[in-house]
């Protein structure tokens, strides 16, 4: 695997960059679920049914999504994301392509050094054209909220039965016997 470029302090998107995009490069399906490595997901099946029946959007886990929230613009959950494989190759295709660029948030921007925020703009950005000249004009909740309703979709994470999600040394889990080495 090709060392991942470095996109400044925006935690760990480099690397999840550089490993999504290698991974769906081999994908030869329709659609397409990534999931962190270190978490577990035990019933697929309701999930695979929300991506074929949204197949316009990209579906997240529900678990830690805030882009309907006051001030956390296009800020999506990574734990567990599904779509088309089109779909979700335009989200990390245009992110990264947003980031070789030299694409920053404003300094105003309430979270910029979290991956999230760039992975949800990256879609949206590609899909409705935003010029990246505009970009304070979509950083307002008003016009970034009904964007990420119509591009994007939750889904709980209840649903999946069994489940194991970490961020950092929080973890979260039901009806699950495992431990942070499962």
């Amino acid at each position: 695997m090709p060392k991942p470029k470095r996109y400044g302090d925006v935690g760990n998107l480099d690397l999840q960059l550089t490993s999504t995009l290698n991974g769906l490069h081999y994908v030869k399906t329709k659609y397409v679920i990534k999931v962190r490595g270190d978490e577990f997901f035990y019933n697929l099946y309701r999930f695979v049914r929300e991506i074929k029946l949204k197949s316009e959007q990209i579906i997240f886990g529900d678990i830690f999504y805030h882009a309907l929230e006051k001030d956390t613009y296009y800020h999506i959950s990574d734990h567990i994301i599904g779509g088309s494989l089109e779909n979700v190759k335009d989200m990390f295709t245009n992110t990264q392509n947003l980031l070789l660029n030299n694409f920053k948030f404003p300094r105003n921007f309430p979270i910029t050094h979290i991956p999230e925020p760039y992975l949800g703009f990256g879609f949206i950005q590609l899909k409705e054209n935003i010029p990246i000249s505009n970009i304070e004009i979509y950083l307002d909740d008003k016009i970034s909220m009904p964007l990420c309703e119509k591009w994007y979709d939750t889904f709980s994470i209840e649903k999946f039965g069994s489940f194991f999600v970490r961020r950092g040394v929080e973890t979260h889990s039901s009806k699950c016997k495992c431990d942070k080495n499962f």
